[in-house]
């Protein structure tokens, strides 16, 4: 589970600034940085492009109160880039209930709502009156909360947090490949449907407004009813039904934290990252999933205090495997690591077993070897750590020498020889992950400082033009 920090270059945030922390001096622009092109769906479900979004990390609360439902205001433009800063916006989704729910509570209100109006002697207008307001407050019921919905969906994708905007697109393909659902395509329908319980309530309530008769429009209304019921139930119901079901596969993703520094740990399938994220956390790793993978993923803690005697609990996670591949033809998994490093505040630690027992036809010492330095290209600027896991069986000397030819001497200098079986190099992999972790928080406060500063800034400037 990723719970932390689209042309794909996002800029998480510019910082040219280097603080000083314990150990000499880091450099904290990894934030806001150009990274390298990425191929992960361009495009999101309502053709947003990713890469048009800022993932400069915010709070992560829903801010419901906001302007978004106003296409043509400045502020809705403002909001959904606040909200673009956010996390938490695979809950936002509107709430939604079973068609048959739906329907049961839109004919419920009516009669509790309508009643006759006795203050009408003539029995025709009475009948008449009470037909017409029961079918216009029917096809309201029916209709309105199909309407926000439709609209909510749409406005919500466009606010999502780039991270989160990857992981809805990843679960909303995963869900067309079970079923062929496509959600674009079953939103224009929902509302389509709608339109046609819509247009045939208007024609009932219209007819029943000038039914000769009180006997005919008391007819008329109940076969209206029974009309749009079943209009409802067959063009509205299996749509509804259908994106309850994504919803709640939304709505069970993992969330995302943005102000706590987590660190990843990347590798090809098989290399031991779940192990090590065991062996280095404090406490019981938690197992988290995500709708589109097909095993869950390894979620730790490590207690980090600072010189101010501040602490809280950092994040360490394993990720899907990578393998050696373009992007183009990465499965939702691996799109999900690769979406982790680009979007959150993370530093990483790439993983390799290169002692050709890695298990996996697809985990070779050779194209590990690729996949590292593919990585390492990409994200040049995120902290990182380089571990040679499973180091008790052992590492042939070409082999390690091709690795320092790929990495540097220097960095080669730096790698940690690890074995989780034998208890080889833990310590030294904690403490340089609480190394690295530290290097996160100091530019999430430098995040922080920015932003507080802006506010401020805003607040003047908002001062003066009053």
């Amino acid at each position: 589970m990723f719970v932390t920090c689209r042309s794909f270059t996002s800029p998480l945030m510019r910082i040219h600034t280097s603080r000083r922390v314990i150990g000499g001096e880091i450099n904290t622009d990894f934030s806001r940085t150009s990274f390298q092109s990425l191929s992960i769906n361009p495009k999101g479900p309502y053709g947003r492009s990713l890469s048009s979004l800022s993932s400069e990390p915010g709070n992560n609360n829903g801010g419901s109160e906001l302007a978004i439902n106003n296409p043509n205001s400045i502020a809705r433009k403002q909001d959904l880039q606040a909200l673009r800063r956010q996390t938490g916006g695979l809950r936002r989704f509107p709430v939604l209930y079973p068609s048959n729910e739906l329907l049961s509570h839109a004919r419920k209100s009516v009669f509790k709502t309508i009643r006759e109006d006795k203050t009408i002697k003539n029995g025709r207008q009475r009948a008449r009156k009470l037909g017409a307001e029961k079918m216009d407050a029917l096809t309201k019921a029916m209709c309105v909360p199909i309407r926000d919905v439709v609209k909510g969906y749409k406005t919500v994708f466009k606010s999502l947090h780039p991270f989160e905007a990857v992981v809805a697109d990843l679960t909303v393909k995963a869900r067309e490949k079970k079923d062929g659902m496509k959600l674009e395509l079953a939103l224009d329908e929902l509302n389509e449907g709608r339109k046609k319980v819509l247009d045939l309530g208007k024609g009932w309530a219209s007819k029943i407004k000038n039914a000769p008769t009180a006997r005919e429009a008391e007819a008329w209304l109940v076969q209206a009813e029974e009309e749009m019921a079943t209009t409802y139930k067959e063009e509205v119901g299996p749509k509804v039904d259908g994106l309850l079901e994504l919803q709640k596969a939304l709505r069970k993703t993992p969330s995302v934290v943005l102000d706590t520094p987590a660190c990843v740990l990347v590798g090809a399938p098989n290399v031991g990252k779940s192990s090590i994220v065991k062996s280095i956390s404090s406490g019981t790793p938690e197992i988290s999933n995500y709708p589109f993978t097909t095993r869950g993923m390894t979620l730790g803690h490590i207690s980090q205090t600072y010189k101010n005697g501040l602490s809280e609990q950092c994040q360490v996670m394993d990720s899907p495997g990578l393998l050696w591949r373009d992007d183009e033809r990465r499965n939702e998994m691996e799109q999900l690591t690769i979406a982790a490093m680009a979007h959150l505040p993370t530093a990483v630690v790439f993983v390799m077993d290169l002692s050709g027992q890695a298990g996996d036809a697809c985990s070779s010492v050779e194209d590990q070897l690729k996949i590292r330095k593919q990585v390492r290209e990409r994200f040049p600027r995120r902290p990182w750590v380089d571990v040679l896991a499973k180091y008790d069986l052992g590492v042939e000397e070409d082999v390690r020498e091709e690795l320092n030819e790929i990495i540097g001497e220097d960095a080669a200098k730096n790698v940690i020889e690890l074995s989780v079986h034998e208890d080889w190099g833990v310590d030294d992999l904690r403490e340089r992950v609480e190394g690295v972790l530290k290097n996160v928080r100091t530019v999430l406060d430098v995040i922080e400082a920015e932003k507080q500063e802006r506010r401020k800034e805003e607040q003047e400037q908002e001062r003066a033009n009053n």
